[in-house]
């Protein structure tokens, strides 16, 4: 290949290696060229773009529940790391092993399948003894019960993180725990193969609780979906135009290495334009005299002092008591208006009938310091 030309034996070769990638062989030798695995097909297996796309789903909702239950329990929960794995019933049974509880919470709205949480038994008394504020040593009806209110508020906080995330409302039914004696009591997920996510949950001060969240394939495969954009309506209609769901600028993300000024022209967004505000034509007809309210009529109260009293100095008053105002003797009484100090004066008799002399108007400084 001197002159920079193909030989006859050199074209014949990339023909054929043209033929294996197009080929049925050509999914496998595409995989070992890119390092990318295809999803598959099979409802019993899951590629590794699957499982990572289920597994980021299920690690923020995993760690909002955790924050969630830690202040339910007063403490600080976190999340240890995470494995997601498809596997036999059988499978799931063996590793298990016996003393558990089950805590069965299926989708109530978002999502569909069976979803079960397995923890040991010892891990189920030791969340609820803290939640209780007891020392229970046995997995009484009270334990389960509080046991289930505490996995339904706290995964109550990862539907919401859910919700966010897949561009769907997501809720959980009511948990429902329940004692598993052996691994063989244990209801699982039916329909063969299930995806197994297993991690710790670890509370302060407590060993760490291994967790096995099971869930069915069909749920599983749910959530890849939604999480990949598969399947799903990507536009509203009657919004001038698409809008991206879910993750997208939509919901307040930018685009990686994109600037934000160059996402928001991207989908058309721009700044609202509020109208310049005009003077009211009728304000500017406004009397400028009060005329038109001379003839209201208004409360005026004379108030000779105050003070107070504990409710028991003020259940002690009979005929003959003598409370003891705040007002010393010939000190000027206030003249209110509507409750509101104007002026100040001093008591007169007018034949039979008590008066008042106005001896001073009051500044507005001073009605701001007046408490009615």
């Amino acid at each position: 290949m001197s002159d920079g030309s193909l030989s006859q034996d050199e074209i014949d070769a990339l023909l054929r290696g043209t033929e294996e990638l197009m080929g049925g062989g050509g999914g496998q030798a595409t995989a070992a060229a890119t390092g990318f695995t295809a999803p598959t097909a099979s409802g019993e297996s899951l590629s590794d773009v699957e499982k990572n796309s289920v597994l980021d789903v299920l690690r923020a909702a995993t760690e909002s529940a955790a924050s969630s239950m830690g202040a339910l329990l007063s403490a600080k929960v976190s999340v240890g790391m995470m494995g997601v794995e498809v596997m036999r019933p059988e499978e799931i049974r063996s590793e298990l092993g016996g003393g558990l509880v089950q805590v069965t919470m299926n989708y109530a709205d978002g999502l569909s399948g069976e979803n079960v949480f397995v923890i040991p038994d010892s891990a189920a008394l030791m969340v609820a003894n803290i939640a209780m504020g007891q020392n229970s040593q046995e997995l009484t009806p009270m334990v389960l019960s509080t046991l289930s209110q505490t996995m339904t508020q706290a995964w109550g906080a990862a539907a919401s993180n859910m919700s966010a995330r897949l561009g769907r409302a997501v809720r959980f039914n009511e948990a429902r725990a329940e004692s598993a004696h052996g691994n063989t009591a244990l209801t699982l997920p039916g329909g063969g193969s299930m995806l197994r996510l297993a991690y710790q949950l670890r509370i302060e001060g407590q060993s760490p609780v291994q967790v096995s969240q099971i869930m069915s394939m069909k749920g599983a495969r749910e959530i890849i979906n939604a999480a990949m954009g598969i399947g799903s309506d990507m536009s509203f209609s009657g919004m001038g135009g698409a809008q991206p769901m879910g993750g997208g600028f939509a919901g307040g993300m930018s685009l990686p290495g994109v600037p934000q000024q160059a996402a928001s022209q991207a989908v058309g967004i721009s700044s609202v334009q509020y109208p310049q505000l005009q003077q009211n034509a009728g304000s500017a007809q406004m009397p400028h005299n009060i005329s038109v309210l001379m003839d209201v009529q208004m409360q005026l109260s004379v108030e000779l002092g105050r003070t107070r009293k504990k409710i028991s100095e003020i259940l002690s008053f009979g005929e003959g008591s003598i409370i003891e105002l705040d007002k010393l003797a010939g000190e000027p009484v206030d003249v209110l208006v509507n409750g509101k100090l104007i002026a100040k004066g001093e008591v007169v008799v007018i034949d039979e009938n008590f008066g008042v002399r106005v001896t001073e108007i009051v500044s507005p400084n001073s009605r701001l310091e007046y408490t009615t």
